[in-house]
């Protein structure tokens, strides 16, 4: 799968977290993983996971890019 900007939503209370990412395919694996151990960055999805439960979650691709470039990515994201 390409990389681009992804969006993760909780459906239990329809908070968003977005990202991007080289691989999405890949990142949401590191996502579910994190989340899995409750080792997660974020605190607020940890807490939506714990509260809503992993069958809560989707994943969106909101955008797909090009080659990965840190600094293009990033503003993509920023922009989602």
């Amino acid at each position: 799968m390409k990389g681009g900007i992804y969006i993760i939503r909780c459906l239990g209370n329809n908070k968003i977290y977005i990202g991007s990412a080289k691989s999405l395919k890949d990142r949401w694996k590191q996502h579910l993983k994190n989340l899995e151990k409750g080792i997660h960055i974020n605190n607020h999805l940890q807490r939506s996971y714990e509260k809503y439960g992993k069958e809560s979650l989707t994943f969106e691709i909101y955008e797909e890019l090009g080659e990965y470039n840190k600094e293009i990515y990033f503003k993509r994201e920023n922009l989602a």
